[in-house]
């Protein structure tokens, strides 16, 4: 996407109160504390192993690292992973 595009879309946004990532390919990654994340807007599970999660987003994948992880749950739009979470990972596909 060009510069001049993400400015007319980021100035429409705030012209009509639309959150970014409504007009973007954005997903919204959430964490509560080291134990829940949620991602809404994912494009699906690439992998999943109960020490890492790797989920494709708008514009690459994200990584969750950690132990015991278990997807609580997945739906169409966001699904959520508890467990010991140790990282975050930005990953471009």
């Amino acid at each position: 996407m060009t510069v001049k595009r993400q400015k007319i879309e980021r100035d429409i946004g705030k012209t009509i109160s639309i959150p970014k990532e409504v007009l973007t390919s954005c997903s919204v990654v959430t964490a509560v504390g080291r134990t829940e994340i949620t991602v809404d807007g994912h494009g699906g599970i690439i992998s999943y192993e109960t020490t890492h999660i790797r989920v494709k987003t708008g514009n690459g994948c994200v990584v969750i690292e950690g132990s015991n992880l278990v997807i609580d749950y997945y739906h169409n739009e966001e699904l959520k992973i508890v467990g010991c979470i140790k990282g975050i990972i930005w990953e471009d596909i």
